[in-house]
């Protein structure tokens, strides 16, 4: 079983678990933000591309091209996300102004205002995104309640913008990793 999950199936798999864990995240993202937030997800997606090149040509003699993917990936999502999430983090929580759903005194209004602005096209697609809406219009209730002082509901809010910009940031990363793959193949 260890010899699948280490070979081309398990690097598969990886790929397609990553890809289908942060695209819904990242259409999430991309249908509620606002205008700054999305120039700031354009510039997290252009500085991991930015900070990927640069590891990847210091590791050029070192390391071999069929391990340079393997070994400097993780490495450069985990160094170039970073800053990102601190300044994704404080531009949420010091910038942006919070959700007029989040100022309704029952949760249920809330969730109910919350949901209304989600695209019902396919019934899959909304059944994933009114799970990530719920869970961001209850985190935005929590805050408006205690006005945004409350340690644990500030914690969740900080968590759910670092798991957006990695989902954005490790995004980023495999396409640009599937458009390196296309031209080796060619």
């Amino acid at each position: 079983m260890a010899s699948v999950l280490t070979g081309k199936m398990g690097s598969t798999m990886a790929a397609v678990m990553g890809t289908a864990g942060t695209l819904p995240i990242a259409a999430y993202f991309a249908i509620t933000a606002s205008g700054p937030e999305i120039l700031l997800a354009g510039v997290a997606g252009a500085w991991v591309l930015l900070v990927s090149l640069v590891a990847e040509r210091a590791s050029w003699v070192h390391l071999r091209p069929h391990f340079r993917l393997s070994v400097v990936g993780p490495a450069t999502l985990g160094v170039a996300v970073l800053p990102i999430i601190g300044l994704a983090m404080g531009f949420a929580f010091w910038v942006l102004p919070v959700p007029a759903y989040a100022q309704t005194p029952a949760l249920s209004g809330a969730i109910s205002a919350a949901l209304e602005g989600l695209p019902r096209h396919h019934a899959l697609a909304f059944e994933v995104l009114s799970v990530l809406r719920i869970a961001d219009a209850f985190i935005y209730w929590l805050l408006a309640q205690d006005g945004f002082r409350a340690g644990l509901p500030v914690l969740l809010f900080l968590f759910k913008g670092a798991v957006i910009y990695l989902s954005i940031a490790k995004l980023t990363f495999d396409c640009r990793v599937a458009l390196m793959r296309s031209e080796e193949a060619t």
